[in-house]
């Protein structure tokens, strides 16, 4: 095996001729900052080295960007391999042609008149061999073995011919296998070496044929037997061919879905692939894989101007990537979409206005945000990163028994469309990232003229917006303390004065690309006021608006329209451009909306109001009639002391509506999310930041809501068991419980869920809680933060077995020191009980 050393690694050869294995110095290239092995210092170990083999594959010499073979000649270095020399009658590689392409059909029983230097065309389309493609569109294995030459009748028929020529000829045929191998995965650059040795070897044969009949007739036979597999290899194209287009027809159907902006907030081309470990990496977390998130710039004819003739191709971002935090929870979730995106850019696709270039086309740009040598690194191994990334989602979502690759029923693409939803939101709570406050992957966000929204790079985003107005907009955002974020189209302004309002509104429209609008307006506006910001909401094509409008006192200096002043706010959602409308601060809104504002249909997708929810009789008529106007609504966020009248009064109202989500009611002590499907309850979501907050009719509703998930954000203190034990007894739909705890009181939580869950088994026969997860206060995980307070920190999983006692547990402990750990500390039987504990894996470090 190759070793190293704390000086200079060592990579390790072996002859074929021999056994015994040499090692030879690796040296460091400066420029791309990696190990290399010089072909001269092979050489001068090597008799006559042809070329190097790592297993049947073809180690090609490093070549430039230009795909030029850099001088003086190199391979990469591979530590803990053994490569193979192949030695032949040549001393020099570096003059070797293309091999032929054609040889005259002749009959065995006929010595040949003659041959021109080019061998009959085997005609190979790119392919992949993955385990997952051959599967799963029924593509016959071939083995590779039946392309080659059979070595037993090429050794009968070669015994009088010379040793070197017997060599050369039994390489070719090695070569051409190998060579067929690389072209049936896709290693062009491989190939592409193997051919050229290929060619050597042809050249040095046919020089060696007219002096001996036996070569001709086993270069006959060659021939033959390469014409016999002909049809076979032909098929085999097919096959890989219809394979291809059946993986692009997928990613096809995945490219032409198009997207609102509230379904949008990130964006949704990426890949992933591995990078080289850093041995620190390793220290900080010595249980994960590396990878890095790429995400990939959406131009295409959208971003094209009319007399723009160069075609706008997907590409990286302009940014480093992020590192994973926790890839095997990641590859859980996203390892379809992300296996589909990874095809996408190995083969290519025309799809949306979009084009992505096949991976030999595919681009790296130069302003990647990154370290250069990792940049260099990218840009050499794009492909085989690829191909490596495609390996890795698969064997991830084999260990967690799901098949990854693309099945013929389509079923998985079911998956990917359900990642556009709520999923999808959650992208970023994977990632490392450090840019906090921008866009990620350094994109912009725009919405084309169709409305549907696409995220491109800075260059892309320059040409399709005026920047001059754009730059006078973010002066005049500033002037007045406002935040102006380009890479999204937002801004969050607060506005002193009608005049100046109607200033902001002026540049606003001029400006376009607007997509977010937050405004507080701090004055008592009137009804033609509010007409004014919805006129410029509609001519800016404000896709989501949030409108604060809690200095509006009342209808004094607006009498004559006291019973229609909200109406133009109302309005917006039947423009049919307005998605969200969020309203803070809008006391008696729906008093105040006339019977024709309600009536119009409405195309708000998420609709938010911020105030205590009035029930009066004529403010829930209206609200009702509001949502039944409501077709396109997914999202609705009420706030109301009442739980339950508020909850009565519109649930049925909300599951009549096709495509309704997510109900969000919130009382201050508590909020309650439920989510819907089709019509039906999903599951409910009841967040409570302190227990002791608590009122009795707040239990009473816990009980009747048909609680699934529950989070409470505070350390439940003593005196608040009894309120969590009486949840947990009488919310039989209940299975999965978070809480935030101070470590303190860690070890008395655990127990008490673990006793209560175990007391309602017994007498109740069944329990629905699966998983409870003990967390910082506030929810806040810390594995993969740096701790530095001074303080211990626990966070735990608790996985229960279905009606049964029996559990799981896994835990991490971070302790201040271990003087801690001492008799009397309120830590002491946590940790005991976790280290002696059957069915427990605890992980404890000191700082």
């Amino acid at each position: 095996m190759a070793s190293t050393s704390d000086e200079q690694p060592l990579q390790a050869f072996l002859a074929r001729s021999t056994e015994e294995v040499i090692k030879i110095p690796a040296v460091m290239d400066p420029k791309a900052q990696s190990y290399i092995v010089l072909w001269e210092d092979i050489q001068r170990v090597f008799e006559n080295p042809k070329f190097i083999k790592n297993k049947e594959s073809f180690v090609p010499f490093l070549k430039n960007d230009n795909f030029e073979v850099l001088n003086p000649l190199r391979i990469a270095y591979h530590p803990g391999i053994v490569l193979e020399v192949i030695s032949g009658l040549s001393t020099r590689v570096d003059s070797f042609r293309e091999p032929p392409h054609h040889i005259e059909t002749a009959s065995p029983s006929e010595e040949p008149k003659s041959f021109s230097k080019t061998v009959s065309s085997v005609v190979l389309a790119e392919s992949n061999t993955d385990r997952d493609l051959s599967s799963s569109s029924g593509i016959t294995t071939f083995a590779i073995s039946d392309v080659g030459i059979e070595e037993n009748s090429l050794h009968m028929r070669s015994q009088e011919m010379p040793a070197e020529t017997q060599l050369s000829l039994r390489e070719y045929n090695q070569l051409f296998s190998s060579y067929f191998k690389a072209i049936a995965s896709g290693q062009e650059v491989q190939a592409a070496g193997i051919k050229q040795v290929m060619g050597h070897h042809f050249d040095r044969l046919l020089d060696e044929m007219d002096k001996n009949k036996d070569l001709q007739e086993q270069l006959v036979l060659i021939q033959k037997q390469m014409h016999e597999k002909q049809d076979h290899i032909l098929k085999i194209q097919q096959q890989t061919v219809d394979h291809v287009t059946l993986i692009q027809s997928r990613i096809q159907a995945l490219l032409v879905q198009t997207y609102e902006l509230h379904e949008f907030p990130t964006p949704r081309l990426f890949i992933v692939l591995p990078v080289k470990t850093r041995l620190r990496d390793k220290l900080k977390k010595p249980f994960s894989n590396q990878f890095r998130l790429y995400f990939l710039c959406e131009c295409g004819a959208h971003t094209m101007s009319n007399d723009d003739k160069t075609l706008h191709e997907v590409h990286l971002a302009r940014h480093g990537g992020y590192v994973l935090d926790k890839p095997t929870e990641f590859f859980e979730k996203f390892g379809h979409y992300v296996l589909a995106l990874l095809y996408m850019v190995k083969y290519g696709i025309i799809a949306a206005g979009l084009v992505v270039p096949p991976l030999a086309n595919f681009k790296v740009v130069a302003g990647l945000d990154t370290a250069q040598e990792n940049l260099k690194y990218l840009k050499s191994n794009i492909g085989q990163l690829v191909d490596d990334a495609i390996d890795a989602v698969q064997d991830a979502r084999d260990k967690n028994g799901t098949k990854a690759g693309l099945a013929d029923d389509g079923k998985d693409f079911d998956k990917l469309e359900a990642l556009e939803g709520a999923d999808l939101r959650h992208l970023e709570s994977y990632l490392e990232v450090k840019d906090q406050g921008r866009a990620l992957g350094n994109l912009y966000r725009i919405v084309t003229q169709e409305g549907h929204v696409k995220w491109v790079c800075f260059d892309h985003y320059r040409a399709n917006y005026r920047l001059s107005s754009t730059q006078f907009l973010q002066d005049v955002v500033e002037i007045h303390g406002g935040t102006f974020i380009a890479e999204i189209g937002s801004i969050e302004i607060k506005v002193p004065s009608s005049i100046i309002a109607r200033q902001f509104y002026d540049v606003l429209i001029r400006a376009r690309g607007i997509q977010e609008l937050n405004i507080t307006l701090e004055w008592d506006a009137s009804m033609d006021d509010l007409r004014a910001l919805c006129n410029a909401v509609n001519n800016a094509n404000v896709i989501r608006l949030t409108v604060n409008g809690a200095h509006l006192e009342g209808p004094t200096l607006d009498l004559v329209n006291r019973g229609r002043r909200f109406d133009p706010i109302l309005q917006l959602g039947s423009n049919g451009r307005v998605q969200s409308l969020r309203l803070k601060g809008f006391e008696d809104f729906f008093l105040r909306v006339s019977n024709s504002s309600l009536v119009s249909r409405h195309w708000i997708r998420t609709f938010s109001i911020e105030t205590e929810f009035p029930l009066k009789d004529k403010a829930m008529k209206s609200f009702q009639s509001f949502l039944e106007h409501c077709q396109a609504l997914t999202q609705l966020e009420l706030k109301s002391n009442d739980l339950y009248l508020i909850s009565t009064a519109i649930m049925d109202l909300v599951g009549k509506i096709h495509g309704f989500k997510s109900l969000s009611i919130d009382c201050g002590r508590l909020s309650v999310i439920t989510n819907f499907s089709e019509g039906n309850v999903k599951d409910v979501t009841v967040k409570i930041p302190r227990l002791s907050d608590l009122k009795s009719d707040d239990i009473t509703f816990i009980r009747q809501c048909h609680l699934t998930h529950l989070d409470i954000s505070y350390t439940p203190q003593t005196r608040d068991e009894d309120r969590l034990v009486d949840i947990l007894q009488h919310c039989p739909a209940l299975k999965h419980l978070r809480v935030g705890c101070l470590a303190t009181r860690s070890y008395a939580i655990t127990k008490l869920v673990i006793s209560t869950r175990e007391k309602t088994l017994q007498e109740l026969g069944s329990t629905g809680l699966k998983i409870f997860d003990l967390m910082e206060e506030q929810l806040v995980p810390f594995i993969y933060a740096e701790i530095s307070d001074g303080k211990t920190h626990i966070q735990s999983r608790v996985a229960f077995k279905s009606d049964s006692a029996s559990f799981e547990m896994a835990a991490y402990v971070e302790l201040k020191n271990d003087e801690l750990i001492t008799d009397g500390d309120p830590h002491l039987e946590w940790v005991t009980w976790m280290r002696f504990s059957s069915g427990c894996k605890a992980m404890l470090r000191s700082y």
